[in-house]
């Protein structure tokens, strides 16, 4: 009898750990197609976002910023059709402080050449992240999931298309 009710709840827990998985990969799905990396040529592309800006609300600081020489920075949280996310962007002062960010940002080693493109889904409890880098340009964006960075990046790459070039280009 001991016996069955540990093998019951067994069952039980190994059940509910699969229900959380694929909550967690429907969870972070993309919406429709493949995830496209694109950054913005000049920082004002961004304003696009302004009509999306979610009013008093700003994104968590970036402490992984603090050591670099920044010439402008740009940073929102959005809403875009229930698609909640913080954007940020930085234009560096040198090419090779944007890598070095790039690099922390995103967990990668190595770079490309050229433009440079990470996403990571976060798992069940963490948030996902989205990094991009082209030149001196970083864009960073965090938000629930992956399906809710492809929401907010299908209306920006619409809007500014031009953002998906250096991506082309490889």
């Amino acid at each position: 009898m001991k016996r069955a009710k540990l093998l019951t709840a067994f069952l039980i827990v190994s059940a509910m750990l699969l229900a959380g998985i694929a909550v967690m990969i429907i969870k972070n799905a993309p919406s429709s197609g493949s995830l496209k990396y694109g950054i913005f040529s000049n920082i004002e592309d961004l304003s696009f976002f302004e009509e999306y800006t979610v009013a008093n609300e700003a994104p968590k600081s970036d402490p992984l910023a603090n050591n670099f020489a920044i010439k402008e920075s740009w940073a929102r949280v959005v809403d875009v059709d229930g698609a909640k996310c913080a954007i940020t962007a930085y234009v560096f002062e040198t090419t090779s402080d944007a890598a070095e960010y790039y690099k922390k940002a995103s967990n990668r080693t190595k770079l490309n050449d050229g433009a440079n493109g990470s996403a990571s889904a976060g798992g069940l409890f963490g948030e996902a992240k989205y990094v991009t880098m082209n030149d001196g340009n970083v864009l960073v964006i965090t938000g629930k999931s992956i399906k809710d960075i492809s929401k907010v990046l299908e209306v920006f790459f619409e809007a500014v298309p031009n953002a998906l070039t250096p991506f082309s280009k490889q």
